[in-house]
């Protein structure tokens, strides 16, 4: 089982929010955790979310964090 994480960032200068997804899959969940918290603390997040995969290949999101309204104003 593998858990990657994602986020929608929109950092100082950049006009456009972007796709900020890590390149390697976790192996625990905990790990996942700490790049969650790596990415919250260096980037002005909008959205973020850590997907679980298992052996099958089902993609299961079990994690949510989601900083905008439905408007695009920041929480």
């Amino acid at each position: 089982m593998l858990f990657w994480v994602s986020a929608i960032v929109q950092d100082e200068g950049k006009k456009k929010p972007w796709l900020l997804a890590v390149n390697t899959g976790e192996l625990t969940l905990t790990s996942a955790e700490k790049h969650v918290d790596f990415i919250k603390n260096n980037h002005n997040v909008l959205s973020i979310w850590v997907d679980k995969i298992d052996e099958d290949n089902n993609k299961e999101t079990i994690f949510h964090e989601c900083f905008i309204d439905a408007f695009g104003n920041l929480k």
